[in-house]
């Protein structure tokens, strides 16, 4: 009996410190997390297809995707014509 109770005081201290120390982590570990992220697709003058976090230079062309990171898989992008 007292090992459980040691075991829940151990689980429940765990879960606030990761909440305390990192912010979103449980969520994300339990895939509730709704909060999405953006992509950015761009082809340059090579004709090399970029995507990244950030958006390309001023002047460029380029398309978004948001996603749910929670999802570990991004969305295809629209082909262009």
């Amino acid at each position: 009996m007292k090992a459980l109770i040691l075991l829940i005081i151990l689980l429940v201290a765990g879960a606030a410190a990761l909440y305390l120390y990192k912010p979103g982590m449980i969520d994300r570990l339990l895939g509730t997390s709704m909060q999405t992220e953006r992509v950015y697709k761009w082809t340059d003058d090579k004709g090399v297809v970029h995507i990244t976090d950030q958006p390309p230079a001023e002047g460029i062309p380029y398309e978004t995707q948001d996603y749910l990171p929670a999802t570990n898989v991004i969305p295809a992008l629209k082909k262009e014509d």
